[in-house]
C-alpha cells in the first residue's frame, strides 16, 4: 500500500513522463508536488518506489521512469475517463452516419480513433453471434490420455488430445464430462473463464482446452481488422531504433495482434493491457486499450488503441469506449433490420 505522499509523487512522475518521454528528476517532482517537501525527501521516496517496482532508474542520481507496475497502479486509480468533447463526439457521429456503405464504418472508426488518441488503432468488423459450448465429451484413449470432443452450438465439432496428470478410467471421464456439460453448456469463453476457480483440477484442464478452442473460433469469426495510425507509433521517441515497430508490424501481418486482442477481451467496457502483461512478446513495449462493441447474442467486434506504455490513459480509454458505444448503436440498427 502506497502512502499518500508516495502516491502523489508516483502520479506526478507518470504524468510528467507521459508528457515529456524523459526521466523525471526529484527536483522537478519536489517543485510540482505542492507538498512542500525537499528534493532530498522526494529522492528517498523515489528510492522506495524503485524498490517496490513502481519505477526504474538507470542509477541512483538519475530521474525516474515508470515501470509497468507503476502504470498499472496509475490506471487502476484513475478518478475518471476523459471522453472527447461533446462537439467532437457530434462531429464523429455525423461523419460515421454519413458514410453510405456500412462496411466502411469499422475502417472509418480506426481512422478517427487513431487521429483522436495519436496512436495506432485497430477495429474489427463485427460478426454475428457468440461462440458457445453445446456439448463436451471425454473419450478415454489411455490411462493418462483423453480425447476432448467439443461441440459448439452451431454443431461445429473440435477434437483435441489432453494429457492427464492422474490416471482416469472411461467411467471417470464420462462423469467429468457430465459435470462439465451441466456447468459449461451454453456458455461462452468469458463465462467459462470466470468459473474456472470452481472446477476440479481435471475439469479445469478440460476447461482450458475449451477456452482455447473458443478463442481460436472467435478469432476466425472476428473477421477483417482495420488498422490506422502506424505513423503515430513510428513518431514516438521510444521507437527511434525501429526494432520494436518492426515486431509490431510483424504481429499485424501475421494476425497475432488480432489473437492478442481477442484474448484480452473481458466483460468490462474497457480493458488495459500494459507492457509485459501482453502475451505476445512483440506487444510488450506497448500498452493496449481495448473496448468490445456489439449486442450479446447478436454481433460482436472490438475497438483498440495501441501505443507506447507512455500513453495518455484516461483520454485513450474514454475515447475507445466512446467509439465502441457508437459502433454498437450504428451496427445494432443494421443487424436488427
Amino acid at each position: 500500500m502506497l502512502t499518500e505522499r508516495r502516491e502523489a509523487i508516483l502520479k506526478l512522475l507518470i504524468q510528467e513522463y507521459i508528457a515529456t518521454a524523459s526521466p523525471v528528476g526529484s527536483g522537478k517532482l519536489a517543485r510540482g508536488s505542492g507538498m512542500r517537501v525537499s528534493a532530498a525527501t522526494v529522492r528517498n521516496e523515489m528510492a522506495d518506489l524503485e524498490t517496490d517496482g513502481y519505477i526504474t532508474r538507470p542509477h541512483t542520481s538519475a530521474g525516474g521512469i515508470p515501470a509497468d507496475k507503476g502504470y498499472r497502479h496509475y490506471v487502476e486509480t484513475l478518478e475518471g475517463l476523459a471522453e472527447p468533447s461533446a462537439q467532437v463526439r457530434e462531429a464523429v457521429r455525423q461523419k460515421m452516419t454519413e458514410a453510405k456503405d456500412v462496411e466502411l464504418w469499422a475502417k472509418l472508426a480506426a481512422t478517427v480513433l487513431s487521429q483522436l488518441v495519436r496512436n495506432m488503432a485497430v477495429v474489427t468488423y463485427p460478426r454475428a453471434g457468440e461462440v458457445r459450448v453445446r456439448n463436451i465429451q471425454l473419450v478415454s484413449v489411455h490411462d493418462d490420455l483423453a480425447l476432448v470432443v467439443l461441440v459448439l452450438q452451431e454443431t461445429q465439432v473440435h477434437q483435441q488430445m489432453l494429457s492427464l496428470t492422474d490416471p482416469a478410467t472411461a467411467d471417470d471421464l464420462v462423469e467429468v464430462g457430465n459435470r462439465l456439460n451441466a456447468h459449461l453448456g451454453g456458455k461462452d469463453r468469458l463465462e467459462i473463464a470466470a468459473m474456472q476457480a470452481e472446477l476440479s483440477p481435471l475439469e479445469g484442464k478440460v476447461a482450458e482446452v475449451v477456452i482455447g478452442v473458443l478463442e481460436a473460433e472467435e478469432q476466425e469469426r472476428m473477421g477483417e481488422q482495420f488498422v490506422d495510425g502506424l505513423s503515430h507509433i513510428l513518431s514516438k521517441p521510444e521507437l527511434a531504433e525501429g526494432e520494436r515497430a518492426v515486431g509490431l508490424v510483424e504481429a499485424l501481418e501475421g494476425r497475432r495482434l488480432l489473437k492478442s486482442l481477442i484474448a484480452s477481451l473481458t466483460d468490462g467496457p474497457v480493458t488495459v493491457v500494459i507492457g509485459g502483461e501482453n502475451e505476445d512478446e512483440a506487444l510488450r513495449p506497448f500498452s493496449v486499450v481495448i473496448s468490445p462493441y456489439g449486442v450479446p447474442g447478436e454481433f460482436r467486434g472490438a475497438v483498440a488503441a495501441i501505443g507506447p506504455t507512455r500513453m495518455e490513459y484516461a483520454g485513450t480509454m474514454g475515447t475507445a469506449q466512446y467509439m465502441s458505444s457508437l459502433l454498437t448503436d450504428l451496427f445494432a440498427e443494421v443487424f436488427r433490420r
